[in-house]
């Protein structure tokens, strides 16, 4: 009888709660319902800014999910009404509260937060970064940062296209963009089904960010870790790329006059050697020659004074390190997702052979193999492979 007792009581305590709940919302429309007819419509002085300016603040401390504040009648009709520096602050603090979240799923919030964002953004003199401006930055960037929309891949890589136009004068908002395009492209790379072709596209648009990207040192790591997704993806073409526009980076660094770089040798240290690293599972280029980037990287360290005998000695070690490895018979490391980038790779030279020689029995041979190889390692609905094939198909036929 005690037990059950204790549970009617409980269940009577939870149905007050529920009660006042519901008297409190019930309330707070009230309060906004009359705000909205106050406001709404007309200029509103400094001194009504600011109070409703605290009311949103209050609000937002107030609520722990910003979906339900966003369904409040009238919440946004007279958010639109705040303009100023009232306006930044609500926003940063709706921001702020959105970034705490491990992601941000839903698109209608990642739209309104978009607005925000870009509302924000028009606000900040990049030119003189003040303290509030920093701060916009960096929410921007967490928000950006904190978008997922699951399995739609090609949403969100068009959404990263809109926040590079949009927000295209923020430069660490540009390493996030080109981080989340090559985190999408991972992604793509396990679903055979959008393997080739959405992959491509996002190399292709981390090709396009990163020269826009003010830092060298930060260009030349952004290089390397695209380069390592098109590897991965068994671009090789794209990969080569790539690596030589981050070698021209490494070339820009060291042929400064050295006041920038003596402040950071370690870490141009550690991104040459993780660019040999690269090298060593990146196949060589039969032009150039295996050895033609560590060639040229040795180059650039010559006749520069300012370079200190620990650098140059760091420098050197990492080159025999990364000779040392390429002579070994088998190498120590490969990469991952061999079979699928096989086949992007027998389908790649594939279509160099189509566009580069005449059809003969010879071509036609080697271009058969390459594509029964491609077959047997990718999706049969690749677009890629089945563009390769109608490309064979006509060859065939001229011959």
């Amino acid at each position: 009888m005690g037990s059950r007792a204790a549970a009617e009581a409980s269940m009577q305590q939870r149905q007050s709660w529920r009660g006042v709940i519901a008297e409190m919302g019930s309330y707070l429309a009230m309060i906004l319902d009359s705000i909205s007819r106050r406001t709404c419509g007309r200029d509103i002085n400094e001194n009504e800014l600011s109070s409703l300016q605290s009311i949103f603040i209050k609000l937002l401390a107030h609520h722990n999910n910003l979906d339900d504040l966003f369904v409040l009648k009238h919440f946004v009709e007279i958010l639109d009404v705040l303009h100023g520096n009232a306006r930044d602050v609500v926003n940063m603090h709706i921001l702020r509260k959105a970034t705490r979240n491990a992601c941000i799923c839903d698109p209608a919030t990642i739209q309104f937060l978009f607005e925000i964002s870009l509302a924000l953004h028009d606000g900040i003199d990049i030119s003189n970064m003040r303290d509030d401006h920093q701060q916009a930055v960096r929410l921007i960037t967490h928000f950006v940062e904190k978008v997922d929309y699951g399995a739609a891949l090609e949403r969100h890589l068009t959404f990263l296209l809109e926040c590079r136009g949009a927000f295209g004068r923020i430069n660490d908002l540009k390493e996030a963009l080109v981080h989340s395009s090559n985190y999408l492209a991972v992604k793509a790379i396990k679903d055979a089904n959008r393997f080739s072709g959405f992959v491509k596209s996002c190399i292709a648009f981390s090709e396009v960010t990163i020269p826009s990207v003010s830092a060298n040192m930060m260009q030349m790591n952004l290089y390397i870790e695209t380069a390592e997704v098109a590897l991965l993806a068994g671009l090789v073409s794209h990969a080569d790329g790539l690596v030589d526009a981050a070698v021209s980076c490494l070339r820009d660094l060291v042929q400064a006059d050295g006041s920038q770089v003596t402040i950071d040798i370690d870490g141009i240290a550690l991104l040459m050697q993780r660019l040999f690293s690269l090298l060593v599972v990146l196949p060589g280029n039969p032009e150039r020659g295996a050895v033609y980037i560590p060639k040229s990287i040795i180059s650039f360290y010559d006749d520069k004074p300012w370079i200190t005998p620990r650098m140059r000695t760091r420098f050197l070690c990492s080159i025999v390190s990364l000779s040392a490895t390429l002579s070994q018979e088998k190498l120590p490391y490969h990469v991952n997702n061999e079979e699928a980038a096989r086949g992007n790779i027998a389908l790649e030279a594939c279509n160099c052979i189509l566009s580069s020689f005449k059809a003969s029995e010879e071509t036609l041979l080697l271009c058969s193999k390459l594509i029964e190889i491609a077959k047997s390692c990718s999706n049969p609905s690749d677009k890629y492979l089945r563009s390769t094939i109608n490309v064979f198909d006509k060859y065939s036929s001229a011959h």
